[in-house]
C-alpha cells in the first residue's frame, strides 16, 4: 500500500565539503545554510539578507563594492538600503555602511574561490519596485510608494543567463521555495511558483553549470500533508527541513562529504553528551575519549586546514 509518492532525481554535479558554498534567497535558504554550517561546511549565506525574488537575487552579482551614501534612505529613524534586508538597517549610516561592504567582501572571496557552489532559492516572482527600481525590501515604508507586478519567466532567464555565463567554472544549485506566499492568494501563490519554476528549467536547459534541487516538490508533493508545516500551515517544519536536507544529501553529495557527514554525525553526538558528574575517573575517561575522536575527525577530514 502506497502512502506517499517518490520520486528520484539525478544532480548533475556532486559538492565536496571542502569547497565552500554560497546560498542566496529566501527564508528556507537560510535554514538550508544552517544545516551545512552544522555540518562542518564554509558557508556565506545571503550577503544581503533574505531575498525573496529573482531581481534582488541577481543584484547581489552585480552591485558595486564600493556602496555609498547616496545608496542608502532614512526611514523611521533607521538607515536602510533598498538592496538590503533589514538586518542591515540601523540608526548609524557608518555602521550600515561597514556592515554591507563586510558582507560583500566574503561573497566576493568565496566567488572568486576555485570550487565554489552556488545555491539559490527563488521565493516569489512578485517583484515591488521604487522609483521604477526593483527593491529587496520595502522597509515598513507606505504600500502607495510601490509599484507591485508579476515577472515574466523572460525577465528572470535573460538575468541569470548573463550570471551563469560570467560565472562558468561555478557550479549553480537552483530550486523554488515551497513556503506558499498566501498573502496573494492560494491561486497567485501558485501563479508565482509555477513562473519561477518554468524560468529555472529554461536555465538549468540552457547552462551545464546549473542543476535543479526539487525541494518544492518534495515538500508539496512528496511529504504532502501539514504535519510537515508549522502551525501557520506555511512554513515547513523542521521535521520537513531535515526530510529535504537528507534528500539534499543523498543527490547533490559526493562520497567523500558523505563520509565526513557520518563521522562527524558520531562525534558531535558525543560533544553533545552532558557529563553530570565530572570528578569521576569514568567522566575523565568519556573527555578524554570525546576529545581524540574530535582530533581525529579533525585530522582525517580537515588535515589541510590544521
Amino acid at each position: 500500500m502506497l502512502f506517499k509518492l517518490d520520486f528520484t532525481f539525478t544532480p548533475d554535479v556532486l559538492i565536496n565539503y571542502r569547497n565552500p558554498i554560497i546560498t542566496l534567497g529566501s527564508c528556507f535558504a537560510e535554514s538550508v545554510a544552517q544545516k551545512l554550517i552544522e555540518n562542518r561546511f564554509t558557508v556565506v549565506s545571503n550577503p544581503n539578507g533574505i531575498l525573496y525574488n529573482p531581481i534582488s537575487i541577481a543584484n547581489v552579482f552585480n552591485q558595486s563594492s564600493n556602496h555609498e551614501d547616496s545608496d542608502l534612505i532614512y526611514y523611521n529613524d533607521l538607515w536602510h538600503s533598498w538592496n538590503h534586508h533589514g538586518r542591515f538597517s540601523n540608526p548609524n549610516k557608518e555602521a550600515v555602511l561597514s556592515k554591507i561592504h563586510e558582507e560583500k567582501s566574503l561573497f566576493d572571496n568565496a566567488l572568486q574561490t576555485e570550487g565554489t557552489s552556488i545555491a539559490i532559492t527563488f521565493g516569489t516572482a512578485t517583484t515591488y519596485s521604487y522609483s521604477g527600481e526593483v527593491v529587496a525590501n520595502c522597509h515598513k515604508l507606505p504600500a502607495s510608494k510601490f509599484k507591485q507586478e508579476r515577472l515574466h519567466v523572460n525577465d528572470i532567464v535573460k538575468r541569470f543567463d548573463a550570471i551563469l555565463e560570467k560565472f562558468k567554472s561555478n557550479k549553480f544549485i537552483f530550486t523554488v521555495s515551497p513556503v506558499r506566499y498566501t498573502k496573494y492568494g492560494l491561486i497567485e501563490n501558485n501563479r508565482n511558483k509555477a513562473t519561477l519554476l518554468i524560468a529555472v528549467d529554461e536555465l538549468v536547459s540552457n547552462h551545464t553549470n546549473a542543476s535543479y534541487f526539487p525541494s518544492y516538490e518534495i515538500v508539496n508533493d512528496e511529504l504532502r500533508d501539514y504535519r510537515f508545516f508549522e502551525r501557520d500551515l506555511i512554513h515547513p517544519n523542521q521535521l520537513a527541513i531535515d526530510y529535504v536536507w537528507e534528500r539534499f544529501v543523498e543527490t547533490f553529495l559526493d562520497d567523500e562529504t558523505k563520509a565526513m557527514l557520518d563521522e562527524w554525525k558520531r562525534v558531535s553526538s558525543l560533544l553533545g553528551h552532558k557529563i553530570l558528574n565530572e570528578n569521576t575517573a569514568a567522566s575523565e575517561r568519556f573527555s578524554l575519549k570525546r576529545q581524540h575522536a574530535l582530533e581525529d575527525f579533525e585530522k582525517n577530514f580537515f588535515r589541510e586546514s590544521l
